[in-house]
């Protein structure tokens, strides 16, 4: 979860196959506002990269906030092999300061339409990261099941 440098996640995905070679492996990185990692991968690379190494999932965690999200969604599922599950999990918008703390600025109802469109798009696996509470994913999971 959250990586940014494939030559990490290649690392991380061997170990894993070498001690659990049955086990399903999900990765997920985190994208910029530019589409890419800090390292530069694009989610297209990211995509065809892990498909090669025989994971079972692959997708994109953290971020700015649902929009972004769905920008890198399009390109994953356009690089997408047969076969491959897509893994989508955006904040709740950016942290925003009120008061004396911080909060998300996607709401619950923002959260659950961000859910429609990725399915609608064609992500397998639908969740949230930062600053989702249990409101939104209980919005996410309604609009789900309502669609």
């Amino acid at each position: 979860e959250t990586m940014s440098d494939l030559a990490e996640v290649e690392a991380a995905v061997r170990a894993v196959q070498a001690v659990a070679a049955d086990l399903p492996i999900v990765v997920t990185l985190s994208f910029d506002t530019h589409l890419r990692t800090m390292m530069g991968v694009t989610p297209a690379a990211a995509v065809s990269t892990l498909a090669d190494l025989g994971v079972t999932a692959v997708g994109a965690n953290c971020g700015r906030g649902p929009e972004e999200m769905e920008a890198i969604m399009e390109q994953m599922v356009s690089a997408r092999p047969d076969g491959m599950l897509l893994v989508a999990q955006s904040n709740a918008g950016l942290p925003q300061l009120v008061g004396d703390r911080f909060e998300y600025d996607a709401d619950p109802e923002r959260m659950a339409a961000h859910a429609a469109t990725l399915r609608s798009l064609g992500v397998d696996l639908i969740g949230a990261c930062c600053g989702s509470t249990p409101d939104h994913l209980k919005a996410m999971y309604a609009a789900l099941q309502a669609g």
